[in-house]
């Protein structure tokens, strides 16, 4: 989404999330797009007021300070505006505004998806980061995901959740056999896990079918 502001001088720029990601301050250079996102917000401020503070620091009882970091120089509100690390353990979400991320199983979408995923989960600045020229984008994913933490690997696993959840609820609808509605959900739920430690646990668990009587008394 690209939004259109003005400055004091009355001039109109475009300003977009990705902008403001790729002239991030070196302190967040180790933060992916998703992780700019969910665990940073930004904020104004006057930069006079911030130069007189940092010559006469004070203590203060309570949470420890934000870090904050300015934009660089090329973004055009790096004087007014910086960004926030948020606390420790927020449960901050992202909203993903416009179409899904494609389907790992579409051949003619898969580079895409690749594409996607490496843009949204490692640290970058130009298309070079995230893969070499004579590098396919298939062995740049596979070549991550290999080496990638077990946060990441749920976040890949879970943009495809959209995808299992349709898939399994048109089976049934669709499809006449008898598997209960418990069944179903214990089968939907292991396939959609990715990681190996993940399915063990889900494998574990109890599942109680449901009958045609619990149902009417969800409704």
């Amino acid at each position: 989404m690209v939004t259109l502001l003005s400055n004091t001088k009355g001039e109109i720029y475009a300003s977009c999330q990705l902008q403001d990601y790729l002239h991030r301050a070196p302190e967040m250079e180790h933060c992916s797009l998703l992780a700019f996102a969910i665990d940073t917000w930004e904020e104004t401020y006057n930069n006079e007021n911030e130069t007189e503070k940092k010559g006469s620091p004070t203590l203060k009882a309570g949470c420890p300070a934000h870090i904050r970091a300015c934009y660089d120089h090329d973004h055009p509100r790096w004087h007014s505006h910086r960004r926030v690390f948020r606390a420790f353990g927020h449960n901050t979400l992202p909203h993903i505004a416009g179409p899904w991320f494609p389907h790992n199983n579409d051949a003619n979408l898969y580079n895409f998806y690749c594409a996607c995923m490496l843009a949204l989960l490692k640290p970058w600045h130009k298309k070079e980061h995230l893969k070499s020229d004579d590098e396919p984008w298939h062995v740049a994913f596979m070549s991550f995901k290999n080496n990638a933490t077990t946060y990441q690997k749920r976040v890949i696993a879970g943009f495809q959740y959209y995808y299992k959840s349709k898939v399994a609820c048109d089976s049934m609808g669709m499809d006449g056999d008898k598997l209960s509605f418990g069944r179903r959900c214990a089968i939907s739920t292991v396939e959609c896990a990715e990681e190996e430690e993940t399915a063990d646990m889900l494998e574990n668990e109890l599942c109680i079918p449901l009958t045609e009587q619990d149902l009417q008394m969800f409704k």
